[in-house]
């Protein structure tokens, strides 16, 4: 028997049961014939489904485009007419999400049935799916608007049964929907649902802020600040909180953060915590304390300024406890889960828990700092207190674990008791070198009191040049009781060097140095005013540094073999500090002598010798100023400084007497004559500036050629030519013999006689 692709032919089974035979042509004509048969059967069959397709999604077009005119009709009453209307929009969800359904339905038999079926509908099929396509963007503006109204009634639900967080999610729901919503369509009724929400998003806020800000619509409260003046002169803040025992603050606080509304007005909170409850207990002398009230549910934390406020800052112990209380009291009743970021009273630490370290360190534990390392054992007990503190702040979340600035600034009270000493050392210095420079004393001895200890031992047989009595002694002289002060510090502070500490020790001596640095540079500065005007200070802090430097040059010898390991390994000296104060008292002076050097030849240029017959005005000018000088000066400078000092001034007077003279072309006799008169008053006062007025000649270079000059002045030709003496006189050592001539000839007339004295003259 033969079988083929297409099956076995009903009429060759028909003739092999009667057995007869069949032909190959036959078998092939019966197989095609039955395919045929097949193929308009399949054919008629998705016509049928194509059908009832068609109808099924007109249908649900029918029924979609009557919800849509229903929903559009109460959203148009509801929110934009404002006349609600009786039908339950719980309804329209129910049939949109029916038929929702029916449109996944059809959708499934057109992508599975049909399709791969309907090889040459391709027409059919497309029609469909766009009908399909027009029905379900109906369908999404359907759900759209229903889920819109669904979640605005949801939000203000929430928010009258006060449940904030809630209301939060639906409002974040609704912009987010709102955003993404098609408003081609029917926008008036978009556009007044997006009014809608955002009055219910304005409510919220608002009376969420309201509550935050102390006060609701109903007249309760969350939190409350009152601060007032008592009759007593002091100063009382006061927080009041209402006990959350319905949890309406932790919804409060919660809904602020998922708004992203907390973290101003936390920090708005944190900086009254910190201004008017926790910086007030470090600062000023306050009581604190908390009071609950069981009728209004409320407790209460007040901070009351003492009457003493003015007296010193409360000890460590008092501060600590009262920052305690305070933070407890928080902890207690504000310490509420906010988000995953952690409580309220640890967002609030995260704002001002530097801050409180900060004020706490720099205005509390500072003051408890010693200020020397004697006192340092002493400082244990106040580092207990400060682990114990930094331990509470942590347990209640208020700081971070990982925060050690309180625990770290205890641990280094070496460095700080180093810092604070030194510190105070360099105020107190500051504060000497203000002082008025003219509250002088007298120094200076004619006598060494000991010999210099040498640091050669005694023992050794060296050759050695025995001192003068006076070497590395001081002059008599005046100086500053301030200079005496200072170093009388810098000798208090090389004590404390050698008791200290190598780290201590270090500090100590370095800021001994920074002592001598800084009144080099203090002290010209404060006293500027003084020092450009008045001599008397110029002396005084010549007088000063140039003590100061004398002091210093033996200061670091004084203490070298006292001094701890780590300085003995280092010179230990103020010598290069020492010539800095030379210097610097040199430039002072010398600058006040070029001062009255300009004085005096201003003064002498306004006399025109000749032209002016108020020379001899002029000449006593000069000389009530170098007197006025001598008066200042006398008793201050040493006597060497003074006399050199005055004579270099009373040279550059007589100098420019007898240039001014040289130079004048015509000295009447009448001239000659004032000219004798004026420079006689110089001869007799000048001298008498000087200790001893025989030292003139000593220390006034010019003075023999100006006795000369007013000699030559009144005397005829011949006592000029015997003072010459063929150039060996005393005239012609004071003079050259072009100056000499220039005096004969400007004094004489020209006769035979005068020109014979100039012809001798060589």
């Amino acid at each position: 028997m033969f079988q083929f692709g297409f099956g076995v032919c009903p009429k060759h089974a028909q003739c092999c049961l009667q057995g007869k035979g069949c032909s190959t042509e036959q078998l092939l004509f019966s197989e095609i014939a039955s395919e045929a048969t097949d193929i308009a059967s399949i054919e008629q069959m998705t016509k049928i489904e194509v059908r009832d397709l068609s109808d099924n999604i007109s249908h649900l077009t029918s029924s979609l485009q009557s919800l849509k005119y229903d929903v559009k009709q109460v959203m148009t009453h509801n929110y934009v007419k404002l006349s609600e209307m009786p039908e339950d929009p719980a309804n329209f969800q129910s049939q949109a999400v029916e038929l929702s359904r029916e449109m996944e339905r059809l959708e499934e038999r057109i992508q599975i049935q049909i399709k791969s079926e309907l090889q040459n509908s391709t027409g059919e099929l497309q029609t469909l799916s766009v009908s399909l396509q027009k029905a379900a963007l109906k369908l999404q503006f359907i759900n759209q608007l229903v889920t819109i109204d669904t979640l605005l009634k949801r939000a203000s639900e929430a928010h009258t049964n006060k449940q904030y967080l809630e209301e939060v999610e639906a409002l974040k729901s609704l912009l987010e929907l709102l955003q993404q919503a098609t408003k081609t369509e029917s926008p008036e009724i978009f556009r007044a649902l997006s009014l809608e929400r955002v009055y219910l998003y304005e409510r919220f806020m608002y009376d969420l802020m309201e509550i935050w800000n102390q006060r609701n619509i109903t007249g309760q409260f969350v939190y409350r600040w009152e601060e007032m003046q008592l009759d007593n002169g002091c100063h009382q803040t006061s927080l009041k909180v209402v006990v959350d025992t319905d949890g309406e603050l932790e919804r409060v606080f919660q809904a602020l953060a998922s708004m992203d509304q907390l973290t101003l007005n936390l920090h708005k909170f944190s900086t009254k915590v910190l201004k008017l409850l926790l910086e007030p207990c470090i600062l000023q002398s306050v009581s604190v304390k908390c009071v609950g009230n069981k009728d209004t549910n409320t407790v209460v934390i007040d901070v009351k300024t003492t009457e003493n406020t003015t007296l010193a800052r409360p000890e460590l112990t008092i501060v600590l406890s009262n920052l305690q209380m305070a933070l407890e009291f928080l902890a207690t009743h504000l310490n509420i889960r906010v988000d995953d970021r952690g409580t309220f009273l640890h967002l609030v630490g995260e704002v001002i828990s530097e801050e409180l370290c900060r004020c706490l360190i720099t205005d509390c534990l500072g003051e408890h700092v010693p200020s020397s390392s004697r006192e340092l054992t002493a400082f244990d007990i106040v580092a207990q207190q400060i682990q114990c503190f930094q331990t509470y702040l942590v347990s209640i979340g208020f700081l971070k674990a990982s925060d050690k600035s309180l625990v770290d600034y205890a641990k280094n009270v070496d460095i700080l008791c180093a810092n604070k000493e030194c510190q105070l050392l360099l105020e107190r210095a500051r504060s000497i070198m203000k002082r008025d420079l003219h509250d002088t004393v007298e120094v200076g001895l004619k006598k060494p009191e000991e010999e210099l200890t040498s640091l050669i031992d005694k023992e050794q047989d060296i050759t050695r040049t025995l001192l003068s009595d006076n070497t590395f002694q001081f002059p008599e002289c005046h100086i500053s009781k301030s200079v005496q002060d200072l170093v009388a510090l810098l000798v208090s502070v090389l004590e404390e060097v050698t008791l200290s500490s190598d780290m201590c020790a270090v500090r100590l001596f370095y800021t001994a140095r920074n002592i001598v640095e800084l009144y080099a540079a203090v002290v010209p500065t404060f006293h500027s005013k003084v020092l450009d005007t008045l001599p008397q200070h110029v002396a005084l802090f010549h007088n000063n540094c140039m003590f100061l430097s004398h002091r210093l040059i033996t200061l670091g010898h004084e203490y070298q073999g006292r001094m701890p390991p780590v300085l003995k390994q280092h010179t230990i000296t103020f010598v290069d500090l020492a010539q800095r104060l030379r210097v610097l008292a040199t430039e002072t002076f010398l600058r006040q002598m070029r001062a009255q050097r300009d004085t005096l030849l201003g003064i002498l240029r306004d006399c025109g010798l000749v032209k002016n017959t108020d020379v001899e005005k002029c000449i006593r000018q000069c000389l009530r100023q170098l007197e006025l000088l001598q008066t200042v000066w006398r008793q201050v400078l040493p006597s060497t400084v003074y006399c050199k000092s005055l004579g270099c001034l009373v040279n550059t007077m007589v100098q420019e007497l007898v240039l001014r003279t040289l130079s004048l072309e015509d000295i009447p006799a009448d001239t000659a004559v004032q000219l004798v008169a004026a420079f006689a008053v110089v001869i007799a006062r000048a001298p008498q500036v000087f200790e001893d007025p025989k030292e003139v000649y000593h220390h006034v270079h010019h003075w023999s050629q100006f006795l000369e000059l007013q000699l030559v002045l009144g005397a005829n030709l011949r006592t000029i030519s015997d003072r010459w003496a063929d150039g060996k006189g005393p005239l012609a050592h004071v003079f050259t013999p072009d100056q000499t001539k220039q005096l004969i000839r400007a004094l004489f007339q020209n006769t035979e006689r005068r020109a014979a004295v100039l012809a001798c003259i060589k």
